[in-house]
């Protein structure tokens, strides 16, 4: 590390640039990016998206200013500092982050009031409900339809207002 350090510096130097704070080269020892960085890695396989809707890649295109030269051109979580991670993670809504476990069960059950054509008790299916509900949904689920890209806490309102009939259905 030491070396690739030195060799850093002498580049910036040599540039005619004053090195600044976010100029230093990305630590893998950083303390904390390993486990941020798989949170972000399981957000990309999930397509999650941060609450204006960009990907993690679309996300540092917009925040190119605020990075080092080295992060810059890498797209990998784990070439990024834990700061930056940490401020990716914030901009993603709420929900998101939780346990795939319990989204793909909640997305299956909305996917089988879907094939019984089970209704909201407002009397809406899932997909004129989601076009009702827009207003109140995060950015990045205001376009999809598909119950498993959605948060728990969405899946949630919707299941919690099916009629006491169709939960039965449900369990079954």
């Amino acid at each position: 590390f030491v070396p690739s350090l030195l060799a850093f510096r002498a580049a910036v130097w040599s540039s005619g640039r004053p090195p600044s704070p976010l100029m230093a080269p990305v630590s893998p020892l950083e303390p904390g990016v390993n486990e941020l960085s798989e949170v972000v890695r399981v957000l990309q396989a999930r397509r999650i998206k941060d609450s204006r809707g960009r990907s993690w890649e679309e996300w540092l295109a917009a925040q190119a200013e605020q990075l080092s030269d080295a992060e810059r051109l890498e797209l990998h979580p784990l070439k990024h500092r834990a700061e930056t991670l940490r401020r990716y993670l914030a901009d993603i809504p709420k929900g998101a982050l939780e346990p795939p476990g319990e989204v793909e069960e909640l997305a299956a059950r909305v996917q089988r009031a879907q094939r019984l054509d089970l209704r909201h008790s407002s009397g809406k299916a899932w997909p004129d409900w989601l076009a009702t509900m827009a207003n109140h949904l995060p950015d990045s689920e205001r376009r999809i339809r598909d119950p498993r890209r959605h948060s728990a806490e969405t899946l949630r309102k919707f299941l919690s207002e099916v009629s006491e009939d169709a939960h039965e259905q449900l369990a079954s």
